[in-house]
């Protein structure tokens, strides 16, 4: 419910941005609206209670970002083309998600190759192999890494 209501106040970031940004004229009816919908927001996310979660904060700014979005799209449609505001959107969310992608890919292939599986085997028969020795070394006899020498 509380990202539900997050997500309600971007109309409302829209107005108040589009009159900083965009330099439009906010009326008297338009203020009232803004300041009666975050209230509305308000009462639902109920920030300073209980069932107030900091993780609310990423539905703040995802409603933040789209509401820049949207503005932009305004902004950018008085000079652009449809086939330029497009293109530059889709390029866009492909550079900042370019990276999470690489990451599933990696991380794909990792655990159809056995990398991670053979790393943390690797990783525990160190720490087993520590073990021993460090026991063989407290009842005095030598560790099999020092015999081998």
């Amino acid at each position: 419910a509380e990202t539900g209501a997050m997500q309600f106040s971007v109309p409302i970031l829209i107005a108040l941005l589009s009159a900083w940004w965009l330099g439009e004229r906010l009326s008297a009816p338009r203020w009232a609206a803004i300041v009666g919908g975050f209230a509305g927001v308000l009462l639902v996310i109920r920030p300073g209670s209980a069932a107030f979660h900091p993780a609310i904060l990423l539905s703040a700014l995802n409603a933040l970002l789209y509401a820049a979005f949207n503005l932009l799209t305004r902004r950018m449609a008085a000079n652009e083309s449809p086939q330029a505001m497009q293109l530059i959107s889709a390029a866009g969310a492909a550079l900042v998600l370019a990276p999470f992608a690489l990451a599933v890919v990696w991380w794909t292939w990792a655990d159809w190759s056995g990398y991670t599986k053979r790393k943390a085997m690797e990783r525990d028969d160190q720490r087993k192999q520590d073990r021993i020795n460090r026991h063989l070394e407290a009842i005095g006899q030598k560790p099999r890494d020092a015999r081998r020498r």
